[in-house]
């Protein structure tokens, strides 16, 4: 899963221009970078709390697959004596 973010995240955070296609609406080419900055601003935002669930989610599943790891390791210790 978080190599598939990774995935995601690289290409779209690299400098796309969403405004190009409404250059009319906006106006100057000055309106067009700003509003280029702001949406890529709120791109980058929700990508990093994204991202920070994702790897809250990873390190609860490794905690879990560790603990399993645990309960075993007695089970195999006493096998071997």
């Amino acid at each position: 899963m978080k190599m598939s973010f990774d995935t995601f995240r690289n290409p779209w955070l690299t400098g796309v221009h969403w405004c190009n296609d409404h250059r009319h609406s906006y106006g100057t080419a000055a309106d067009q970078v700003v509003c280029n900055v702001n949406r890529w601003a709120e791109l980058r935002e929700v990508a990093e709390k994204k991202k920070e669930g994702l790897q809250l989610a990873h390190d609860v599943n490794t905690f879990h697959i560790e603990c399993q790891e645990t309960a075993v390791w007695p089970a195999v210790f006493l096998s071997q004596s």
